[in-house]
């Protein structure tokens, strides 16, 4: 992975999240099943 901004098709590296169960969620596997799209928010407050 290299540093520095994301560039427009550019692959998003593979990481976990937890969905509101507290299940693991990997990128990799969504894309394994579907096509998926990544959006970022920003809490100000």
């Amino acid at each position: 992975m290299t540093a520095g901004p994301v560039k427009v098709g550019d692959k998003a590296p593979d990481f976990v999240v937890r969905n509101t169960e507290g299940a693991e969620l990997r990128l990799s596997e969504l894309w394994s099943k579907q096509k998926s799209v990544l959006v970022f928010l920003r809490h100000f407050g």
